[in-house]
């Protein structure tokens, strides 16, 4: 086998190497998961400090205001510890998926080296072999993980407003638009 000829379907695609840079299993569930409860701790964390400071300012009497105080700390609390475990469960997996993609790439590698290399002096191939597959590790980590995090607690979030205030009927937005339009 020389330079220019390869083997049907051996290429390497960069969506199949994104595709292996992905962790899977147990500890993959529990760094979105726990990163998805730490993002609506910190939505619910935001509301009950808002409420607790616009009730406070009507000064009720302290009995009114334990509960959301008690709220306010407990969404604080469990923001940074399912944060650390998010953290660490993500490391976790994009750690040992590393390993993985660096195996394989190591494999897919051995098979053209010989004939692919090329100009190429050892040390540089390394050098970039590592410094690419380390980069794969913020994938998961940076990308993903927070992508779908955001789009759970975004959506979360817009059902917990629309459940508090859903939308007026359309009758009585249709008498408020006439009554604004005679006023001009």
């Amino acid at each position: 086998m020389t330079a220019t000829t390869r083997r049907p379907g051996r290429e390497a695609r960069p969506t199949s190497v994104l595709r292996l840079a992905l962790p899977r299993g147990a500890a993959w569930t529990r760094a979105l998961v726990a990163g998805t409860l730490s993002a609506l701790c910190a939505v619910a964390l935001l509301a009950a400090s808002g409420y607790l400071i616009t009730r406070a300012a009507e000064h009720p009497p302290i009995l009114y205001l334990t509960l959301v105080m008690v709220g306010v700390r407990a969404f604080a609390l469990g923001r940074a510890a399912l944060r650390y475990v998010d953290r660490l469960a993500g490391h976790d997996a994009s750690f040992r998926q590393l390993a993985v993609v660096r195996t394989e790439t190591y494999r897919r590698l051995a098979s053209v080296a010989p004939a692919g290399l090329g100009q190429t002096g050892r040390g540089d191939l390394t050098t970039r072999l590592v410094t690419d597959t380390d980069r794969l590790q913020d994938l998961p980590i940076r990308v993903v993980g927070p992508l779908v995090s955001a789009g759970v607690v975004a959506l979360a979030s817009v059902v917990a407003v629309w459940s508090r205030c859903p939308p007026r009927s359309s009758s009585s937005s249709r008498s408020s638009s006439r009554r604004s339009s005679g006023r001009s």
